[in-house]
């Protein structure tokens, strides 16, 4: 189990423009039983307000069949 975390920024060379992703499997525990999923949301949720509009729109055109030419 690992949390796994990306970004378009070598992908897509999306150069000064910051879009990514991270996955955070629901049955990763910490020591004490906790859900590692709910701190890191509180987290996220709390210091990241999303990417900009631009941002997304781009990663989506990256991830259509003709981003992928």
């Amino acid at each position: 189990v690992a949390i796994e975390i990306a970004s378009f920024s070598k992908y897509a060379g999306f150069t000064g423009v910051r879009l990514g992703w991270t996955v955070v499997p629901k049955d990763l525990l910490f020591a004490n039983g906790f859900p590692v999923i709910e701190d890191f949301n509180r987290v996220i949720c709390t210091c990241f307000n999303g990417a900009s509009n631009i941002a997304q729109a781009g990663g989506l055109a990256c991830l259509s069949a003709e981003g992928y030419k």
